[in-house]
């Protein structure tokens, strides 16, 4: 039998010979081939290896310094809007915004898939994370923002007359939602009850205008029933009793003076003419005594005329009346009794 492309040497054996050596050498070949294809394999999955975390690394740590950027600004934010509403009930919601949009707009930057897929586990971890700080960031802000509610709450009802009940109510409310505790309301009330008792005490004391006011407070005082009016608040009250009181006496010595000078002004220029008008003064207690006894000596000096030498000076000096004072216009001499000349 021939084989093609085999010699026939004429020798026994010799053609199975030559097909051995073909085989072996084909055998050879192809193990060449393998491991020249293992090279090219290994070479790609290397440098798929590479690219892959090239692009994650790149791609992520990009990502946590935009992040964390954003991230702090948006905390540093002002607490409240141009309209004084509080920034932290949207907080959370801006947040998950803002980062899951710069994450989709990350990963159309990859073409690797297997950095792809490590970027977004890691990534995910990562949101996960803030996601949680920041809701404990408006979680703080919500009960500071309570709390600045009920401290002007409690204010406002602190100068109300049944402002107790109110500022009971306000304070059970944010105990009941968690805003505090009920240890913390328990103090919060007490202590605001306190503040509230003071405050009305102070409050009355400031607003009487007379010492039959004050007086009834000084009697309430004494016989004070309010457990929330503490003993050094009705002693440092019957302080501020005597106070208002020579600070009502001195008003009212002040009106009457002003009172006093306004008249005789009016005398020296003819304005009051009569002595019912000063009258009415001593009758209402615009006046004291000593001060009508004064206007009518003057009244009845004016009501005689003047005889003076100087009309011109005299006229001035009536014409400015309004800038001298009682003690002015009783001692000078172009307005005095004394300096007429008969």
């Amino acid at each position: 039998m021939r084989i093609p492309n085999i010699n026939q040497t004429g020798v026994p054996g010799a053609e199975q010979i030559s097909l051995g050596a073909i085989s072996s050498a084909a055998q050879a070949g192809m193990r060449t081939t393998q491991a020249l294809t293992k090279v090219v394999d290994d070479y790609q999955v290397m440098s798929d290896k590479a690219e892959a975390t090239a692009q994650y690394g790149q791609n992520y740590q990009s990502s946590l310094m935009a992040l964390d950027a954003s991230y702090d600004e948006m905390i540093n934010q002002p607490h409240f809007d141009d309209k004084n509403n509080p920034t932290y009930r949207d907080i959370s919601k801006r947040w998950n915004t803002l980062s899951l949009k710069h994450v989709s707009e990350t990963l159309n930057n990859f073409t690797n898939k297997t950095a792809s897929a490590q970027y977004q586990t890691d990534i995910s971890t990562y949101l996960r994370g803030k996601s949680s700080d920041i809701r404990g960031v408006a979680r703080t802000r919500q009960v500071d923002y309570a709390n600045g509610v009920l401290a002007s709450q409690i204010l406002s009802y602190s100068k109300q007359p049944d402002g107790a009940k109110k500022i009971q109510a306000a304070i059970e409310q944010q105990v009941q939602i968690g805003f505090i505790t009920p240890e913390a309301g328990v103090n919060e009330l007490q202590s605001s009850l306190e503040d509230h008792a003071s405050t009305q005490v102070t409050m009355s004391i400031e607003s009487s205008t007379s010492d039959t006011d004050l007086d009834a407070i000084r009697l309430s005082l004494i016989n004070n029933t309010n457990p929330y009016l503490s003993l050094s608040t009705v002693q440092s009250a019957f302080t501020s009793i005597q106070q208002r009181e020579n600070q009502i006496d001195k008003d009212f010595d002040d009106e009457q003076t002003n009172t006093y000078v306004d008249a005789l002004t009016k005398i020296v220029m003819g304005d009051i003419t009569n002595e019912g008008e000063i009258d009415l003064l001593l009758a209402g207690e615009l006046i004291t005594p000593a001060h009508y006894a004064n206007l009518s000596q003057r009244l009845v000096e004016e009501i005689k005329g003047p005889d003076v030498d100087d009309w011109s000076e005299y006229s001035l000096i009536k014409l400015n009346v309004w800038d001298y004072t009682a003690a002015d216009i009783l001692n000078n001499e172009m307005l005095t009794r004394d300096s007429r000349i008969k």
